[in-house]
């Protein structure tokens, strides 16, 4: 059975919330998955269990997690309000992620690199309908400047990438390695809300 993710919606300092809530997973012994987007964090990290991702409100604090874990995370949160004052605004389902991207690369090995790594999805991740990237050689541009307006080699595209939140997020962080594809903010897909 495939893992389902809620989004709970703290109202708290982002900092606490997010120490307590991978205190609460440690505390647990839990092993899944943590992303936080800022950093970055390798697919390897030993911190992985909840999806934690910030809105730029510095007093909502977005944190995804395993749907089983919810509402085990909430009742602890609540048996801790003193120390760490939080207020749970808001729980609903995550169906999804998506992000978009665009790249535009002069070097035929960059571009093969491109072709390959956006040909090549993960199980759970799909490209939607509409990516075409455009190949140009040109060969009187071969010896030209990096930063000349002809090149004898140039691959351009965009697309838009969705899919499990997990899949979608880890493909995101392998994408940002990438220093000539411009990312698109990773947007979540939600299902309802719960009372």
């Amino acid at each position: 059975m495939a893992t389902t993710y809620t989004e709970i919606m703290i109202k708290g300092e982002p900092v606490l919330i997010k120490g307590f809530v991978i205190g609460f997973l440690e505390g647990r012994g839990d092993k899944g998955d943590t992303f936080v987007e800022e950093e970055r964090i390798e697919e390897d990290s030993p911190l992985e269990m909840i999806l934690h991702f910030f809105t730029g409100h510095p007093h909502l604090v977005p944190v995804i997690a395993e749907t089983g874990m919810v509402e085990s995370l909430c009742k602890a949160l609540q048996n801790r309000k003193e120390e760490i004052p939080s207020e749970v605004m808001s729980v609903r389902d995550v169906t999804g992620a998506f992000f978009e991207f665009k790249y535009k690369a002069f070097s035929e090995e960059v571009g093969k690199s491109l072709q390959a790594f956006f040909s090549d999805l993960p199980e759970g991740v799909e490209m939607k309908a509409g990516y075409k990237p455009e190949e140009k050689i040109t060969p009187s541009g071969k010896g030209v400047e990096a930063y000349a307006p002809l090149h004898d080699y140039e691959l351009k595209g965009s697309g838009v990438v969705r899919g499990g939140v997990k899949e979608v997020y880890r493909y995101y962080c392998r994408a940002g390695l990438f220093e000539v594809i411009e990312l698109g903010k990773l947007t979540l897909e939600y299902g309802t809300a719960q009372a």
